[in-house]
């Protein structure tokens, strides 16, 4: 004899995917899921993991809470029926009264005619009475079959979703939580690991990934930055571990990354060079890349500054061709801060030199000394 089947899927947290599971298992009845046992449930997961044991306990609440309501929905079922029934007796009896009261009354009637003309108002009372009676029993009926009504048990409506088979607990397995003093003391190792960055400041970077269009570097924030690979064609043979120099823009740009520039690294980093070679009177070096409209532009640390045509030579220059793609020393000038731009000369390294082969020559002559 086949045992039925209970609903399982109207425990919370139970599907038709954990259903068939159950099932499989043994488990079709809300007595039979009642009936386990811890050792039982060890049992069970071992063959097919499905929850925490703490979820077996409350399905098997959830069970027994279902159980317990049967016996009550099958009554409340029931209720209906034995109302109309009990109810039908007295609709007949109903339906009869008027006219069992109108045979009784008619006696009456006709024995009081006199009366009844004399007194018409006695007669009217007596028949108002008898017609009144009459619908008390169908209001009776009525009230009996609104309150069966309200007794039916109605079954809860499930609607099954998607995420009906999905196990929710499948994150809380396995989980350990750190105590306040460990996450505190970790959240301090962390916190000295890391160095604070300012902006529109230098820092040196270690480059530990490249891609095809970008190099990642790694500057001791709390993220790495990315630089496009096009800043580094002066370096051909960078490679992961090389350290260089960057410029932090922005420590959280609007997509919350740590935006890096080599080219401002470098802007800055040769005026600074540049800076220094004005204030201490030092001789640089740099390309002519260009010729320009009066005079020629020069790669001095990688920024591009201005060599005048009249600060070349100590001689006039017409032809300026001749000096591009050449390697000359020169001297700063010249600067503007506000908009990082120098001017170099080349001739007053000539002058300097002539000035210092003059001086070495006085230096050398005497009062009376004959030179060929």
């Amino acid at each position: 004899m086949s045992v039925k089947k209970d609903d399982l899927k109207a425990i919370i947290g139970v599907g038709p995917a954990f259903e068939k599971r159950l099932n499989a298992l043994g488990i079709k009845t809300y007595a039979d899921l009642i009936a386990l046992s811890d050792e039982n449930i060890a049992k069970l997961e071992e063959s097919d993991s499905m929850t925490s044991l703490e979820e077996w306990h409350r399905w098997m609440a959830e069970a027994k809470t279902l159980a317990s309501a049967e016996p009550k929905e099958a009554a409340a079922k029931k209720a209906p029926a034995k109302a109309k029934e009990e109810a039908t007796p007295a609709k007949a009896a109903a339906k009869k009264a008027p006219a069992k009261a109108k045979e009784e009354a008619t006696p009456v009637v006709e024995e009081a005619a006199p009366v009844v003309e004399a007194k018409a108002p006695r007669a009217r009372k007596e028949k108002v009475v008898v017609e009144v009676e009459a619908p008390v029993d169908e209001t009776t009926e009525e009230v009996i079959a609104a309150e069966a009504a309200k007794s039916i048990w109605v079954d809860p409506v499930v609607i099954e979703t998607p995420h009906d088979e999905f196990d929710w607990t499948i994150d809380k397995r396995n989980v350990s939580e750190y105590t306040d003093a460990v996450k505190a003391e970790m959240e301090e190792v962390y916190s000295k690991s890391l160095k604070t960055l300012e902006e529109n400041t230098l820092v040196k970077g270690t480059v530990v990934s490249m891609t095809s269009s970008d190099v990642v570097l790694n500057v001791g924030f709390k993220s790495d930055g990315l630089v496009a690979k096009s800043e580094f064609r002066d370096l051909e043979e960078l490679k992961i571990g090389d350290v260089v120099d960057v410029y932090v823009v922005s420590t959280e740009n609007l997509k919350g990354q740590l935006e890096l520039s080599r080219k401002k690294a470098k802007l800055l980093s040769a005026w600074a060079n540049i800076k220094d070679a004005y204030e201490n009177d030092i001789i640089v070096k740099g390309l002519i890349t260009t010729k320009t409209k009066g005079g020629l532009i020069a790669d001095v640390f990688g920024l591009e500054t201005f060599l005048p045509g009249s600060q070349i030579d100590v001689k006039p220059i017409i032809d300026y061709d001749v000096y591009v793609g050449k390697t000359m020393e020169f001297k700063v000038v010249k600067i503007n801060e506000s908009i990082k731009n120098a001017v170099v000369s080349h001739k007053a390294l000539i002058e300097s030199d002539i000035e210092e082969q003059r001086q070495e020559i006085i230096s050398q002559l005497e009062k009376g000394q004959v030179l060929e």
